[in-house]
């Protein structure tokens, strides 16, 4: 379902002669094949079956000790590129991007020659253009130049079907294991290792012996496009997990480690991390550490008998995991979750009631003036080797998407408290603006679309060459209004998603709304961002029925309401949720409404149009007592 970009078979020839190059690179030492790695870590399937084991004299199996350290990443989704993120003071910190990582990566691994890397999937898919325009190929090649040693599967990994998924795992030098899902080796071919991979680690026989399992989430099959997975079953969790940790036990495993494509979701009452990797992790059996992924929330504790460890998405975070076995038996383990800091930026304050900038004023020391007036420094530097493999790709992108469409306003906020998700906000009320805008002379009157769908802010994570441009993050002019670009729309709406124009009665809208607001005060990924028309809803009454009205915008003095009747109105949506995407069963049709554009290509349009862009009028959506 994602718009497919000419410079696909070029990235793939750049990727492979890049890669090429850096062969030599330690980075990699760490990525198990079929053989073995130079740090001795080997790898096998989980057959049941555990070769060189070694023996004491009397006949005992002698059991390994070593101090194992585990590097992981969460919810990534190819994110090459640096984040940034702004606070209210004005100032701008970049994180993350491979070449920081890298580098960070290689210092972990000096420090401990047993180490591990680790991700829990959606590696690829939902990714930033700088990856998705050639076809997640630079995500792998990335994770491949970072050495990772294995992953699992997410409901993104999905997005484009699985002989894409099957070509992606092609290209990874890493193994993709998988311990919950039937079928899978039928639909993803026998490079995909069941129901766990077996690692022997350590500098010394006997070996510690590592088993990794894999685990996606239950509920992928709802965030997926119905059909994609083929005959792919997504099986318990929790009895998979359980019931393969005794057999890779029984094959001679010391430590157990779970992927898990779960993630917390909130906060308890005493801040601690609640959701589904917690309520997961208390029924294990036999399983020491869980690495969670999925949302983006950050976790490190013991719940159950197992040590849970999640990061912030796209590399905001990374943990380093220590482990200490001796004699098989694990005596300690820890994590530490860490900010991999690129760049810090700052602007001067204090001069007048504007703010000051360099070299007006001089720069604290350590800050270097860069494009914009900003004071900068860099906190970590990146890796050569890694910026070598992205500046080919950055110089084919930029020669398609380094192209100005229009300013906005104002930063349009999609961060990590993932606000499309939970409410109304101004990147979903222009979005559904957009789709609606778009068929309005065919007599269009809502749209709606999911928030889950909308990944990044505007300006997006996009890095055009010019920094002369008003952007956030980096070296650019950092005050508003900002440039937009053609990169930008594809960062925001990457799934390439079409547009639906169908006919809905009031009864299944209201249905539809019920559904958008019933995780309420969790975060759902179906949440409705909406336009053509308002409601309001009570949290304080029971799910299924909070709803209290819903409105037409219809130009009258209060609008007109919408009842919950079989009066029909016309909708435009996305092709997802149109046909039960995120679980609207009630949006499905006997006979499915055509597919009509892609979304990112409508939202483009409506930019160039209505530029420079202003804050939507907010207000459709109003929680009341």
């Amino acid at each position: 379902m994602k718009t497919r970009w000419v410079l696909g078979a070029l990235a793939a020839t750049t990727i492979a002669s890049t890669m090429a190059a850096c062969s030599g690179d330690d980075t990699a030492a760490t990525t198990p094949s079929d053989g073995g790695s130079s740090d001795g870590t080997t790898s096998e399937g989980g057959t049941g079956q555990e070769a060189g084991v070694d023996a004491t004299p009397d006949g005992a199996v002698a059991k390994g000790s070593a101090d194992i350290q585990i590097l992981t990443l969460s919810d990534w989704h190819g994110q090459l590129d640096p984040i940034s993120e702004t606070d209210s003071t004005g100032t701008t910190q970049t994180y993350g991007g491979i070449s920081v990582l890298s580098t960070l990566f290689k210092q972990e691994k000096a420090n401990n020659p047993n180490t591990l890397v680790f991700t829990g999937g959606d590696e690829f898919g939902a990714t930033p253009t700088l990856s998705s325009v050639f076809d997640d190929k630079p995500a792998v090649a990335g994770l491949n130049f970072l050495g990772l040693t294995a992953d699992t599967f997410g409901n993104h990994n999905f997005d484009h079907g699985t002989d894409f998924l099957k070509a992606r795992i092609g290209e990874a030098n890493y193994k993709f294991v998988s311990t919950n899902l039937k079928n899978v080796t039928t639909e993803l071919g026998a490079a995909v290792v069941t129901p766990y991979l077996m690692l022997s680690v350590g500098q010394a026989d006997p070996k510690v012996k590592v088993a990794v399992l894999g685990i996606t989430n239950p509920d992928a099959p709802s965030l997926v496009f119905p059909g994609v997975l083929k005959t792919i079953v997504v099986e318990d969790p929790v009895v998979s997990a359980n019931k393969t940790a005794a057999q890779a036990r029984s094959a001679g495993a010391d430590v157990v480690i779970a992927l898990t494509h779960m993630g917390a979701t909130a906060k308890d009452p005493n801040n601690g991390p609640s959701g589904p990797i917690i309520d997961y992790a208390k029924v294990l059996t036999g399983v020491d550490i869980v690495v969670g992924d999925h949302t983006d929330l950050a976790v490190n504790g013991t719940f159950g008998t197992a040590l849970v460890v999640e990061n912030r998405s796209k590399g905001r975070t990374y943990a380093r995991i220590q482990l200490k076995v001796t004699a098989g038996a694990v005596v300690s383990k820890s994590a530490t979750i860490i900010e991999p800091l690129a760049v810090q930026t700052a602007f001067l304050t204090g001069c007048d009631a504007a703010r000051c900038t360099c070299p007006t004023t001089a720069c604290p020391a350590t800050y270097t003036c860069v494009a914009g007036g900003a004071c900068q420094k860099a906190v970590v530097m990146p890796d050569p080797a890694g910026e070598a493999i992205l500046t080919p790709l950055r110089n084919q992108l930029q020669a398609k998407f380094d192209v100005k469409i229009g300013t906005i306003s104002t930063l349009f906020v999609r961060d990590s408290s993932q606000a499309e998700r939970l409410q109304e906000v101004p990147i979903g009320d222009l979005v559904a603006d957009a789709i609606l805008d778009r068929y309005k002379m065919e007599g269009a009157q809502i749209a709606f679309t999911n928030g889950g769908g909308i990944r990044q802010p505007l300006p997006s994570s996009y890095a055009p060459a010019d920094l002369t441009l008003h952007r956030v993050g980096g070296s650019y002019n950092q005050t508003p209004p900002y440039d937009l670009m053609l990169g930008d729309v594809y960062n925001v709406l990457p799934f390439g998603n079409l547009s639906v124009v169908r006919k809905i009665t009031g009864q299944v809208l209201w249905q539809a709304l019920e559904f958008s607001v019933f995780n309420e005060p969790a975060r759902f990924g179906g949440f409705l961002q909406i336009a053509g028309f308002k409601y309001t809803y009570s949290i304080g009454a029971a799910p299924g029925s909070r709803i209290q009205s819903v409105t037409l915008v219809d130009g009258t003095a209060n609008g007109t309401p919408i009842l919950n009747d079989q009066t029909q109105y016309t909708l435009v949506t996305n092709d997802f949720t149109n046909v039960g995407g995120d679980g609207y069963a009630m949006l499905k049709e006997t006979v499915t409404s055509p597919s009509r554009d892609v979304l990112a290509d409508i939202l483009l349009a409506y930019i160039q149009a209505k530029t420079p862009i202003v804050v939507p009028t907010a207000g459709r959506i109003t929680q009341v007592p």
